[in-house]
């Protein structure tokens, strides 16, 4: 896959395992594709924890089975002395100061394991933090969130790597170096055609095959009513990237990959070029040949731009037609026109033609 890549003229990107016990059996590979020049990284998290019990069952992941500690001792609790249960409604919530020192010891070991170069932290920057009532580790919001700072900075100075988190909100913007979720936000979550009902034409998918998950690599259409919100050139105003483009990489969530929705793949690769997002695929060898000629076309353009605009913030967006199909933005003195229309609009010197940039 590395190779697949390298031969095809794609000289930058991160490599993300779904977690350590997948990156641990194929040590060689992080360190065969830093030597590539690409960066190599894992999903891990320490959200949720289950019980011990569930361990290896469908009931349970892996980065949620913290054994090393007390299920019954370090779960968050309410006012009312109720659990909060963790994410899809499995287990519980680990308290952050209860679990720190756990924490460091796996990170540490996945480390000696793995020559990782890239990590990336679920949840912690999203923007849940939890009023702790146990009595064994009273904890509050304020509290909570700085512990997640600190772990997140923490991590970045002992083990000098960049550092990703979920929708890292402006609270972390001083310990992490990449955002994944800031350009398009988690949607749908509720929504039975696209999480549950597997007849829906809107369906995401499974987690299975595991050489091809379903959720990752199907490609579907998008409701109407979601391009509307997430994807509508003409409703989009680039004010995090104004503050935050010159020391952040910000991307969209990992759930949807620049190609996912059949429907709107032409607007979504616009808009990364346009705000300078980095694009997400979801790779193996299938995927990558089939989908090559696209990927790297992208590229091509996103790698001659990026490495400028990545040292400024936006300093000026302009609509430049009516219908706001025509917008223009500036980084520094690099300037970009994305035209989201499908006729023609002439900037200056040049054509732009519809849906270009």
């Amino acid at each position: 896959m590395i190779d697949a890549l390298k031969d095809a003229g794609i000289d930058r990107m991160i490599l993300q395992a779904t977690g350590h016990q997948i990156a641990s059996d194929r040590k060689e590979v992080a360190k065969y594709a830093f030597e590539q020049g690409y960066l190599f990284g894992i999903y891990d998290s320490y959200h949720s924890i289950h019980d011990p019990s569930t361990y290896g069952t469908d009931e349970s992941w892996e980065t949620a089975q913290m054994l090393e500690v007390s299920f019954d001792s370090v779960r968050t609790k309410r006012e009312n002395g109720s659990y909060y249960p963790g994410f899809k409604s499995k287990g519980g919530i680990a308290n952050t100061r209860a679990i720190r020192s756990y924490y460091e010891k796996r990170i540490n070991t996945n480390f000696e394991d793995v020559p990782y170069s890239y990590y990336f932290i679920d949840v912690d920057a999203f923007g849940g933090y939890y009023d702790d009532y146990s009595q064994i580790h009273l904890l509050t919001q304020q509290e909570d969130a700085a512990q997640r700072i600190d772990r997140l900075k923490w991590l970045r100075v002992q083990k000098q790597v960049p550092v990703g988190s979920e929708k890292g909100i402006y609270l972390f913007s001083n310990v992490l170096d990449i955002n994944e979720g800031v350009a398009l936000p988690i949607f749908g979550f509720g929504d039975k055609d696209m999480r549950t009902d597997k007849s829906s034409q809107y369906y995401r998918g499974r987690y299975w095959p595991p050489e091809m998950l379903e959720i990752s690599f199907k490609e579907i259409p998008l409701k109407e009513k979601y391009q509307h919100l997430n994807f509508d050139p003409r409703f989009k105003i680039p004010l995090w990237e104004t503050v935050y483009h010159d020391c952040l990489i910000s991307t969209a969530h990992p759930s949807s990959p620049s190609l996912k929705y059949s429907n709107v793949k032409t607007d979504v690769a616009l808009t990364e070029m346009f705000y300078q997002y980095p694009p997400i695929y979801n790779l193996n060898l299938d995927f990558f040949q089939n989908n090559k000629d696209r990927i790297v076309h992208h590229y091509m353009f996103y790698s001659q731009t990026h490495p400028k605009t990545v040292k400024f913030p936006v300093t000026e967006f302009e609509f430049l037609t009516e219908d706001r199909l025509v917008q223009h933005i500036q980084f520094g003195d690099i300037q970009l026109v994305a035209n989201y229309g499908s006729i023609s609009y002439q900037f200056k010197e040049y054509e732009i033609l519809g849906k270009s940039i």
